[in-house]
């Protein structure tokens, strides 16, 4: 087993995948031979769709599945449509919530609440 085919016939969902850290983790996971639903807002599908192109073609699939993962029933379409296409989800990255620089230890609760 190599680096390249580590993940071969695994299917990784990575929420809030389209800034920040999910585009990184997504092209690792597909360097690495899984097929990969990148979600993200629905506002964001643009964006995530020029990752992919960015991307370009690597071992792994990579396919945009548009979600707002606060909301249940947004959560329940996205799956079942990653279900449909890929028919089992292996790994979850969860990277959806706000970015902040804050510690962690000194973060109101508030805020917690949108991680």
């Amino acid at each position: 087993m190599t680096a390249e085919t580590l993940l071969e016939e695994k299917v990784a969902l990575v929420t809030g995948a389209s800034r920040h850290l999910g585009p990184v983790i997504v092209d690792e996971l597909a360097s690495a031979g899984a097929a990969v639903a990148l979600n993200c807002l629905p506002s964001d599908e643009e964006e995530a769709l020029q990752t992919v192109a960015e991307l370009g073609e690597r071992r792994g699939e990579i396919q945009v599945f548009p979600a707002d993962v606060s909301q249940a029933n947004d959560v329940r379409e996205m799956g079942e449509a990653i279900l449909e296409r890929f028919g089992y989800i292996d790994i979850l990255v969860h990277c959806a919530g706000p970015w902040c620089d804050t510690p962690f230890v000194e973060l109101p609760e508030a805020d917690w609440d949108g991680i």
